[in-house]
């Protein structure tokens, strides 16, 4: 009888607390929602930046995107990037020397928030590019894995985050 009574009101404070927490989950839910739709948002700045910093390019703008130890694959080179200075030398000094503008569709990119500083994004991501000719290319959906953190260089609003590694 006692197992019982000691039952029934642990029953009854279940009852009585359940409402009150499921609130709290609900609210704690939407807390985290605002918040990652909050990060993802910034991502999105920067990604808009990246792309006026394209029209025309500027290589001291765009390499202010990629965190200094940044490692970036290009799978249709075959070759890593490792480092700023490689991507800036090897990479994006001979696009940049080629290309009058560019842009990229980045909407088509899901987002996956990891925490507040650490984002990853996926997707097919196509794009135009218009030579100094002024020939003009456009780049079938390319398939790419991006991690985005947060940027360590704090003056640098344009840019709240940098790519840590990049797979295209």
């Amino acid at each position: 009888m006692k197992n019982l009574k000691a039952l029934a009101a642990a029953c009854l404070l279940m009852a009585i607390l359940a409402p009150t927490s499921a609130v709290a989950d609900a609210q704690s839910r939407n807390q985290t929602r605002r918040h990652c739709s909050d990060v993802v948002g910034e991502v999105q700045a920067t990604l808009a930046g990246f792309n006026q910093d394209l029209d025309p390019p500027n290589l001291d703008e765009l390499v202010k995107y990629y965190h200094p130890d940044v490692v970036h694959y290009v799978s249709s080179l075959g070759v890593w990037f490792v480092g700023r200075d490689d991507l800036r030398d090897n990479y994006f000094a001979p696009f940049v020397a080629t290309v009058s503008m560019a842009s990229l569709d980045f909407s088509v990119l899901q987002y996956h928030v990891v925490d507040c500083n650490t984002v990853l994004a996926y997707g097919a991501v196509p794009g135009r590019v218009v030579l100094l000719d002024g020939t003009t290319i456009l780049q079938a959906p390319l398939p790419q894995t991006v991690t985005f953190v947060r940027n360590p260089d704090k003056h640098d609003h344009k840019r709240p985050f940098v790519v840590l590694s990049a797979d295209e």
